[in-house]
């Protein structure tokens, strides 16, 4: 994997290498005893990354008497080693392949029958030599007749006996995180939801969208701060930088970033592309198909600077044609590092020699994921993005976002009666119990217990918040509940509403919360993106593109290049 050989290294003998699996990056195991051979006997399933599968066959003593590969003719070219035809059910020619290179999963069958998950091209079943490749089919009747199997139903919300657990461990937590040396980033769980709905969701502070206008970025936000950034490649050869690579141009795909909209009213009108078509698919790219996937490198490297506050960053991955060759094989690795403030955005020389402060991987995200990471500021660091062997390594979106949810200036109207959770997490939660008590259960005063001290743990202990958020999807789940009780309670029913916006957009369900603040009477920040026209310029400009997020909120902070 080095650019070079190690000084004084000498190439294994081939005895060695033969008796090496056919690749390195193994990704799914699975062993099938041979009940007949009795003893050690049976086979070893080793599915890989690229090259498809190994079959070792061992006898009684443990000993591997035979060695077969499957994986997919015409596309594997770079496997030296002869396919075995007789190992499968059909014919693996390169019109009809069922068995593709990258395997997900293995699951053994009755009958020495195996169930092959390959990524991209489904399920394959494939027999062992000497048995039926039907007798996997040919399950038992039960002697008895089994029950109906239940009707799905949601997840039940958390009994009083769970919240208070939770608000002890949260508070515990704190205690022992007081005085503690907090650290800078936290990454938190990935959003598989949102896709390339982004408007209103990500980047209200700051937000760059790669290649958008290739062949530069278009920087979009609300933010008071600048925010300076800086793409570059990890391992650049003279002369050589970062592709600002548009794969397509306008789409409908949910998938592909939304264009700002004054940029696609601007598209509409000086070039007549359809309202409908308002998405593109870019991204900047490393350039690695032009280096050999066992080379280390290039990658990216991403500085940028994050102003004073906690906020969430976000990196926006989308594999668009993840079924297809070696787009199936992205796996990136994501290193994150402080970058020394002495040094200029563009100097990434440092980078290895500064401590690690998160990690993160990126793979199978042919759906698009936004990796999440919370950040303490001010700081200045460096994200890079590994090609780890790869095609080539790329991004669309880098956000910036503040951790309260009601940040203005989108809700700047409404701040004061918004809950004390969401925009000032150093004050206490009032209980929905106490104006209601009749109408709900214990448990409710449990939630309101465990959202306090996830608001402390916001204020206090960045690592604390990040490790207990998943605690937001159940305490979503009782608030949902309660809700359904409190009508004619207007002041009660408001602020369940309130904390049940939070616990929905801390989870990611960014529609739901949408959803609750239209009930609320405010209007939601995706609404407010959606409405922005074009001024009319052909260049955009600082303060001059369109209608800015002051027309609705009284304040100027809307920034578009």
């Amino acid at each position: 994997g080095l650019w070079h050989p190690p000084v004084h290294w000498q190439a294994p003998p081939g005895q060695v290498l033969e008796k090496l699996p056919t690749e390195d990056h193994t990704t799914a195991v699975a062993w099938e005893p041979d009940t007949a051979a009795g003893g050690k006997a049976g086979y070893l399933w080793l599915g890989h990354w690229r090259s498809g599968l190994d079959v070792w066959q061992y006898n009684a003593q443990g000993k591997i008497v035979n060695r077969s590969e499957i994986h997919e003719p015409g596309v594997a070219n770079y496997i030296e080693r002869i396919l075995i035809p007789w190992f499968v059910t059909r014919s693996l020619s390169s019109r009809d392949a069922q068995v593709g290179n990258y395997i997900q999963c293995l699951q053994p069958l009755k009958g020495g029958a195996m169930a092959v998950g390959c990524y991209g091209k489904g399920v394959e079943i494939i027999t062992l030599p000497g048995q039926s490749k039907d007798a996997w089919r040919d399950i038992a009747k039960p002697k008895t007749q089994l029950a109906a199997a239940p009707e799905p139903h949601g997840a039940r919300p958390p009994s009083a006996h769970e919240l208070t657990a939770m608000a002890n461990a949260i508070r515990q937590e704190l205690i022992e995180s007081k005085g503690r040396k907090q650290p800078r980033i936290v990454p938190l769980p990935d959003d598989w939801r949102t896709e390339g709905n982004w408007l209103g969701r990500y980047g209200k502070y700051w937000i760059d969208l790669a290649a958008l206008c290739s062949p530069n970025d278009f920087v979009w936000g609300t933010g008071e701060a600048s925010v300076l950034y800086c793409p570059e490649l990890a391992y650049p050869r003279p002369g050589d930088g970062p592709r600002y690579w548009v794969q397509t141009v306008q789409t409908a795909n949910p998938r592909a970033l939304e264009l700002p909209k004054p940029y696609m009213e601007s598209r509409e009108i000086l070039f007549h592309v359809p309202a409908r078509l308002d998405r593109r698919d870019a991204t900047t790219v490393d350039d690695g198909q032009a280096y050999p996937v066992w080379l280390q490198g290039p990658g990216l490297y991403v500085t940028l600077t994050i102003p004073h506050g906690r906020f969430i960053l976000s990196l926006y991955e989308w594999d668009d044609n993840a079924h297809s060759g070696s787009n199936a094989c992205r796996d990136f690795a994501i290193s994150i590092r402080r970058h020394p403030r002495a040094d200029s955005v563009e100097n990434d020389l440092s980078f290895h020699s500064e401590p690690n402060l998160a990690n993160e991987r990126v793979c199978n995200f042919d759906g698009g994921v936004w990796k999440r990471f919370l950040v303490r500021g001010p700081i200045d660091i460096t994200v890079r993005i590994s090609r780890n062997h790869s095609l080539n390594a790329n991004f669309a979106a880098l956000a910036l976002d503040s951790i309260h949810q009601y940040a203005g200036p989108y809700f700047s109207a409404h701040a004061p009666s918004l809950a004390s959770l969401a925009y000032n997490p150093g004050l206490a939660i009032p209980s929905v119990r106490a104006h209601h008590p009749a109408a709900l259960r214990p448990s409710l005063v449990g939630a309101d217990a465990v959202l306090h001290r996830l608001a402390a743990a916001r204020r206090r202990s960045i690592g604390c918040f990040a490790r207990n958020m998943p605690a937001f999807a159940l305490i979503a789940r009782e608030y949902a509940v309660a809700l359904s009780t409190l009508r004619g309670d207007p002041r009660a029913e408001r602020q369940c509403r309130e904390a049940l916006s939070a616990c929905l957009w801390g989870t990611c369900l960014f529609e739901r919360a949408e959803a609750m603040e239209v009930a609320l009477g405010m209007k939601p920040a995706r609404s407010i993106e959606l409405a922005l026209k074009w001024g009319g310029n052909r260049v955009a400009k600082p303060d001059e593109d369109g209608l800015k997020v002051d027309r609705y909120t009284g304040r100027q902070a809307f920034v578009a290049n």
